[in-house]
């Protein structure tokens, strides 16, 4: 558009290109939007308002958060999104000490916080773990602010108990709820049973999730993980094969990172990259660091670390037709 000498991009174009690119961890291209911002003499003002937010929200999904702190504390006349972007993204680095801060800063400008604030806010401190001032916060929400909570309130509530290993109180939340609890909150309390290992109350999460979507492969991938490292091999075993016979096929996971404008992608045991064998032995001799240093790392049974001897336990479990029926 530029090269065809067309009109100057929109702040809704620039926004949509930086939201890509933080949704991406695209740092280098954000930069250089930044950069075309910049040079279009695009000031820091409330005029430029929407590319302020939208680069600060970029910056901080894309990991660099210190440039996301330095372009907020520089933008003037800031508004109700640009103090609850970077809450948001306090939040998504896992600072919620910081966010409650940068919210109370707020409250003092006279910026009244709406629900989507509230959201950036509880999701702070599920993050961060502030079970307490995550609870307060619920409550101020609706008694200083007369704000109604909706699912994603409840289910950063669930979170903010669930992510502390409260899970009975997750569940206690999940019970109280005016409304029926979404497939996502009982995933998402599935999903803290198996890190707590409460085979119990995550059969029942499962159970309530796979009633929305029989064929939520999570669901069952995180089930699976939940029995292999409580050693319930035989329960294991029921749940794969269920999925084996709906066709269900776990997605391997990618992560990426780019050196000199190349992208390079790893996957679970890859041997692929030319590189490869150089960063195995690097990763070992951080482990052997870390171990030496007292370590001792989360060894899941669910995943790519299950041993022979323990594949060929739950192979030799017999066969189990039609649909998985919990206990």
């Amino acid at each position: 558009m530029i090269y065809e000498n067309l009109r100057e991009p929109e702040s809704s174009i620039l926004a949509s290109l930086l939201q890509v690119c933080g949704g991406t961890s695209d740092l280098r291209h954000g930069r250089e939007i930044h950069g075309h911002v910049t040079r279009s003499c695009r000031n820091m003002n409330s005029y430029m308002m929407v590319e302020n937010n939208a680069l600060i929200d970029m910056y901080a999904k894309a990991g660099d958060l210190n440039s996301a702190v330095l372009l907020f504390e520089n933008v003037k006349n800031k508004n109700l999104v640009t103090w609850t972007t970077m809450i948001s993204g306090y939040g998504m680095h896992g600072l919620g000490t910081e966010a409650a801060e940068a919210f109370n800063a707020m409250k003092k400008t006279g910026i009244i916080p709406d629900g989507v604030t509230f959201i950036a806010l509880l999701s702070a401190c599920s993050h961060g773990r502030l079970v307490d001032e995550g609870l307060q916060l619920y409550i101020s929400m609706q008694r200083d602010y007369k704000i109604e909570p909706d699912m994603k309130h409840f289910a950063c509530m669930v979170d903010i108990y669930a992510r502390s290993g409260l899970l009975d109180q997750a569940f206690s939340f999940i019970k109280k709820m005016p409304v029926e609890p979404s497939e996502f909150i009982w995933a998402s309390l599935l999903s803290s049973c198996r890190t707590y290992k409460n085979v119990v109350l995550g059969e029942q999460a499962a159970i309530k999730a796979l009633a929305f979507n029989q064929y939520n492969t999570r669901v069952y991938i995180l089930l699976s993980q939940l029995y292999a490292d409580s050693g319930q091999w035989e329960d294991f075993s029921k749940v794969r094969l269920v999925m084996k016979d709906l066709g269900l096929k776990p997605t391997t996971a990618q992560s990426w990172v780019e050196v000199e404008r190349k992208i390079y992608i790893f996957t679970v045991r890859d041997n692929m990259n030319p590189y490869s064998e150089k960063m195995y032995k690097l990763l070992e001799t951080l482990t052997e660091t870390m171990h030496k240093e007292g370590f001792v790392a989360y060894r899941s049974s669910g995943c790519h670390d299950i041993t022979k001897e323990e594949k060929e336990h739950y192979k030799k479990m017999p066969e189990v037709s039609g649909r998985f029926r919990f206990r």
